[in-house]
C-alpha cells in the first residue's frame, strides 16, 4: 500500500483554497491535504505534524510566500516547496530562489500541479 503525500496549500484567497480542496476531495484521494490562509498559520500547523508538500502563494499580506518558504526550508528542509503565484515578474522569481523548488504560475491547473508534483516526490508517492 503507498503512502499518501501531505500536501499543505497556502493561499489568503479563501474561494481558492476552496476550489482545490473540492477538486482534491473528488479527484485524488492519494493526497492528504490541509489549507491555511496565511503564512503564520501554516507555520503553526507545520509545528504540529510534518508534510511532504507546501504549495504557497507568493503574494500574502503579513508574510509573503518567499518568506515562509525560507522558513519551512530552515526548520522542515525535507518538506518540498513550492510558490504558485500570479506574479511572474523577475523580482518576485528571483525572490524566491534558494528556498523554493519549483515555481508556477496561476493560473495553474490541478493536473499540471500533479505532474509536478509527481516528478518531484517520485520516492514519496512510489
Amino acid at each position: 500500500m503507498k503512502n499518501n503525500l501531505k500536501i499543505l496549500f497556502v493561499d489568503d484567497d479563501i474561494s481558492l483554497l476552496q476550489s482545490i480542496r473540492r477538486y482534491v476531495r473528488l479527484n485524488h484521494k492519494e493526497w492528504n491535504c490541509m489549507f491555511s490562509n496565511s503564512g503564520e498559520e501554516a507555520l503553526k500547523i507545520l509545528s504540529q505534524m510534518p508534510f511532504d508538500l507546501i504549495n504557497s502563494d507568493m503574494r500574502m499580506p503579513q508574510m509573503d510566500g518567499s518568506q515562509l518558504l525560507r522558513k519551512v526550508k530552515e526548520k522542515y528542509p525535507a518538506t518540498i516547496r513550492f510558490i504558485l503565484s500570479g506574479q511572474t515578474e523577475q523580482n518576485s522569481f528571483l525572490k524566491g530562489i534558494g528556498s523554493m523548488h519549483q515555481f508556477l504560475t496561476k493560473p495553474c491547473g490541478m493536473d499540471f500541479f500533479k505532474g509536478h508534483t509527481r516528478q518531484l516526490t517520485k520516492t514519496i508517492i512510489s
